[in-house]
């Protein structure tokens, strides 16, 4: 049907984007498959080295950083437009970074201080079990298919593409800037008293929703939507700095990578707002990280609300003393260093086989109760806290051994079965969903993309907390 045969009112369903190949499948069966064989290798090898010998983490994880960069720069190179929906891609970024990159940090970097004691050859094994993970949950990704799913989400995405992007755009932007300045930020800064639920903070998360619709339709949209977008990249990230909030800080910047990326389909334009957006990482986690535990000190070890000139205070703190070493941190807290879940993850592995492992599936059923209507649930993010309060004996920290190690902390290797195929079929049925959607360019069921894109890129995270609560 042609616009002009449509009834007067009706706004006609945007051109639908081509379906292209993408070579993200063939190519990434090697690559996970090889992880299995990688990570075999690995826990073999850790039986025969000496406990110093940290050259030897060398070459198992440039073999993962290599191979997992090679899929995805492939993949972007190949197919520009499946940025947005191939969440294998953001599964394999988030794994090169945590799981490859991170561990060099004892071999290339300052390596010296732990959060807790690893040695080379426990190392070596935990790259091994990472590796696996890796692998058992890309093979669940590219060997399933949702196609039910994906239907109803064409059908969807068909009828919803008809919408006004700028009328979406503007609801976006409106709803999640009332949603953070209004409720989010005020109770940070202690003005007011009730608890934002997680719905509430997910809402507030729709004026990221818009900064990507803005920068991927840059060439087309009128000049006031550009300015507005500009404006929310602004607001979202001084929201992020006034809370102490690494992830709220750089959701911005990633958000206007990924739109800009779609709008161009041009690598470059991702690589350089990436670049920045790293460039920020390094500059501000030890500024985050200090002011966070010093909030963590002045509740005992319980989250306490500050004022706004309270957390200029402690940000002038930083500045004027410089970043002081604690005993319940990962040593000094460097951008590599939170890069580097080796620590955590050899913790999560002795506590386990001390009879101390988690217990975080205890909570499983309380995700699927609103807060709204059992304002008493638990919190699902404790597990963090818990973890550290049986290392350090206090909670003014959270750490995490990642998904895949989080699978043995509460199952050992069963658990890690589970966790990393969950992981890989949680990604699929997103992917299944958001194909359509960005093909269509319905917007407005944008929300459902970019949640697929953030547990994609939250391979450093718990189980139940980042995959099944999601």
């Amino acid at each position: 049907m042609t616009p002009s045969e449509l009834a007067p009112g009706v706004i006609p369903p945007k051109p639908e984007e081509p379906r292209v190949d993408s070579p993200f499948h063939m190519l990434g069966a090697f690559v996970f498959a090889g992880h299995l064989v990688l990570g075999a290798l690995a826990m073999l090898f850790s039986r025969i080295i000496d406990a110093e010998s940290w050259w030897t983490l060398a070459p198992f994880c440039l073999a993962s950083l290599l191979s997992l960069a090679y899929l995805v720069t492939r993949t972007l190179q190949k197919a520009p437009r499946t940025a947005l929906y191939e969440m294998g891609l953001f599964l394999a970024i988030s794994c090169a970074v945590y799981y490859a990159f991170g561990p060099l940090l004892y071999v290339f970097g300052p390596g010296d201080e732990q959060w807790y004691p690893v040695s080379a050859d426990q190392s070596v094994w935990l790259c091994g079990m990472n590796f696996v993970g890796v692998g058992l949950a890309g093979i669940a990704y590219i060997a399933t298919r949702f196609q039910i799913i994906a239907d109803a989400s064409s059908r969807a995405s068909i009828s919803w593409s008809k919408r006004s992007t700028t009328t979406i755009f503007l609801i976006f932007a409106i709803v999640g800037f009332a949603t953070t300045y209004l409720v989010v930020l005020p109770f940070e800064l202690g003005l007011i008293s009730t608890v934002p639920s997680n719905i509430t903070r997910q809402l507030g998360r729709l004026a990221i929703i818009a900064i990507i619709v803005g920068w991927a339709e840059q060439y087309t949209a009128p000049r006031w939507m550009m300015l507005l977008t500009r404006a929310l990249v602004a607001t979202e990230f001084v929201a992020g700095v006034l809370m102490f909030n690494k992830t709220m800080i750089l959701l911005p910047v990633l958000a206007t990578a990924l739109g800009r990326y779609v709008a161009s389909r041009k690598l470059r334009a991702f690589v350089s707002v990436a670049a920045l957006g790293a460039a920020i990482y390094i500059f501000i986690v030890p500024i985050v990280t200090y002011c966070r535990i010093e909030l963590n000190d002045r509740g005992s070890g319980e989250y306490v609300q500050a004022s706004l000139p309270e957390r200029l205070d402690i940000v002038y703190s930083y500045f004027e003393n410089g970043e002081r070493p604690r005993a319940d941190t990962r040593g000094r807290s460097t951008w590599w260093q939170r890069l580097n879940y080796l620590s955590p993850q050899q913790a999560a592995i002795d506590l386990k086989q001390a009879g101390n492992g988690g217990t975080e599936l205890d909570l499983l059923p309380w995700i699927f109760v609103p807060r709204t209507i059992y304002p008493d649930k638990p919190e699902i993010t404790v597990a963090g806290k818990e973890m550290n309060e049986k290392v350090t004996g206090v909670r003014t920290s959270s750490v995490s051994p990642g998904i895949f190690i989080d699978g043995y902390y509460q199952y050992e290797w069963l658990g890690l079965l589970v966790t990393s195929l969950t992981f890989g079929l949680a990604l699929r049925i997103y992917a299944s969903i958001s194909e359509s959607v960005v093909r269509h360019r319905a917007f407005v069921m944008y929300p459902i993309v970019f949640n697929g894109v953030y547990t994609g890129l939250r391979a450093d995270g718990w189980w139940l907390a980042d995959v099944l609560a999601s």
